[in-house]
């Protein structure tokens, strides 16, 4: 689990370009409305900059308004296509490809951290288009917020723990491993940073994912070990820790994979069956 790169654009001008190619009428609407959207992009990145996004209100647009801004995500065009293409190119590899949200799955579509339908004005606004799984996305939908408490991280900006939060536990069975997957939020020095932590994962059933695929990763090491590793059992923790410092340099600290890898090197009993 890492943070998203912010692409360096003047959102101002992208949405003026944008609705160069809308119809006459379409055309009239948005351009009447560019100054109030230009300053709710700057409301937006004063409060992201204040941690306090959670403090956003809607603005009160009538229903032709609000048609037309949606109709600039709705209405593709080649603009907004090179727009998500960017913004997943300034990705590192990894998550130039896959879901932040759950870290699992490919990033098949693209997420409103602000739901568009409450927030239309932001419907083409980088720094609120998430690259996101189709799962997560429809899981998240609208419920951002709620009691004023943000539900999901804030890939652009918050500030994801560095101390690990996401753990794993392996039993071994006289047939096959259970592996258990849990949060604990207990060494995050922020009270907010560990609500929102604890909300994205229980929202998104992640544990649950986790759980659900850990195997696969498992049975895939344990063949590889079996059928190109011959050495000893120290010899193969330390090929296992180094591997695991790629993981965290690549996924994160709190990615599931990471997690497990670090939690199979401690399983002397298990790999030792595997050599």
């Amino acid at each position: 689990m890492k943070n998203l790169k912010k692409l360096t654009i003047d959102e101002n001008y992208f949405y003026l370009n944008i609705i160069k190619s809308k119809h006459r009428k379409r055309k009239h609407s948005l351009s009447i409305l560019s100054q109030i959207v230009k300053n709710r992009y700057e409301e937006f990145e004063q409060l992201v900059k204040n941690s306090d996004l959670s403090r956003i209100k809607k603005e009160n647009f009538t229903l032709l308004e609000k048609e037309a801004l949606l109709h600039l995500y709705n209405q593709p065009t080649i603009q907004l296509n090179n727009l998500k293409k960017e913004i997943k190119r300034s990705q590192c590899e990894f998550y130039s490809t896959h879901c932040p949200y759950c870290g699992l799955y490919h990033s098949d579509t693209f997420d409103h951290y602000l739901y568009k339908e409450e927030f239309p004005e932001f419907a083409i606004y980088s720094q609120n288009l998430i690259p996101s799984c189709s799962r997560c996305n429809r899981k998240k939908n609208t419920k951002w917020i709620k009691d004023s408490i943000r539900q999901y991280i804030y890939f652009y900006a918050d500030k994801i723990p560095t101390v690990q939060f996401l753990f794993c536990s392996i039993a071994v069975t006289s047939d096959f491993l259970i592996t258990r997957f849990y949060v604990d939020t207990k060494n995050c020095s922020n009270t907010i940073e560990k609500i929102i932590v604890e909300n994205h994962f229980a929202n998104l059933d992640l544990i649950e994912m986790y759980e659900e695929n850990c195997n696969s990763f498992l049975s895939e090491r344990k063949n590889t070990i079996k059928k190109y590793f011959s050495g000893t059992l120290a010899e193969l923790k330390e090929i296992m820790k180094s591997d695991l410092e790629e993981y965290i340099l690549k996924f994160g600290l709190n990615n599931w994979q990471s997690v497990l890898l670090d939690e199979l090197i401690k399983q002397d009993d298990i790999l030792s069956t595997w050599i």
